[in-house]
């Protein structure tokens, strides 16, 4: 994968994050869904997050982590972790389906039930969540499956499906982190929007060569003054 330079990684954790709100519907708390969305809404929610992209690449952005992603790549988020992700689309618009999303809470398996000895693997796993987790495309496509049922699916399958899937996120014997270990939602307003208008600047132009000059006038400021802005401020 290649990383980004670290200060515009540590960027990210200052912009200000929309709360989206998660619909479930009646029948339980996993909702999911494939993926049609075009990118670029950074945001958070409450909610656990599986991601699986099938049918697009482009650059994936979880808390202070920028990475370039490609086909089968599949993460895993506790909540109110802010995420977003810019397509990559040379030949015009994505696929309808380009990939399907999981959305559910900790509560939705009981409180009693996750306590069980049986489910320790699990704890450790949703633990592990909080920094945002990387699994390898092999255990994508062992999952792809699953997930597509759960789409379809409901009740007790639907249910069967999710543990299935649970089933190869803990036995997954490669995993990798994404956001750094000391990473924390910090939220300076008095330079939330010199930094939000930059992030949204470089996100519209991030495979374009970008100056300081540049930069710096879209934060309103000369480069001497946003250099020394900016690291005083990541």
């Amino acid at each position: 994968m290649l990383k980004f330079d670290k200060h515009l990684n540590i960027l990210f954790k200052f912009m200000i994050a929309e709360l989206q709100k998660i619909d479930f519907d009646e029948e339980g708390g996993f909702r999911a869904e494939f993926i049609s969305e075009t990118g670029g809404f950074w945001h958070f929610h409450p909610e656990y997050e599986l991601d699986l992209h099938t049918k697009s690449n482009g650059t994936r952005i979880v808390g202070d982590s920028v990475e370039l992603f490609d086909r089968y790549d599949m993460i895993l988020l506790a909540g109110n972790i802010p995420h977003c992700w810019n397509y990559y689309r040379p030949e015009g618009d994505l696929p309808e389906k380009h990939g399907v999303v999981l959305h559910f809470k900790l509560t939705s398996l009981g409180e009693p039930f996750i306590s069980q000895p049986e489910m320790s693997k699990v704890r450790e796993l949703l633990s592990e969540a909080s920094r945002g987790i990387l699994f390898s495309q092999e255990d994508a496509r062992k999952a792809e499956p699953h997930l597509n049922n759960m789409i379809r699916n409901k009740g007790i399958d639907k249910l069967i499906d999710f543990f299935n899937v649970l089933k190869i996120l803990i036995n997954a014997k490669q995993r990798e982190f994404l956001c750094t270990e000391n990473y924390r939602l910090e939220y300076d307003e008095r330079g939330n929007k010199k930094l939000t208008d930059v992030y949204n600047y470089i996100r519209e132009n991030y495979n374009k060569p970008i100056s300081l000059e540049t930069i710096s006038g879209v934060a309103g400021m000369n480069p001497f003054s946003f250099s020394k802005y900016f690291k005083e401020n990541t």
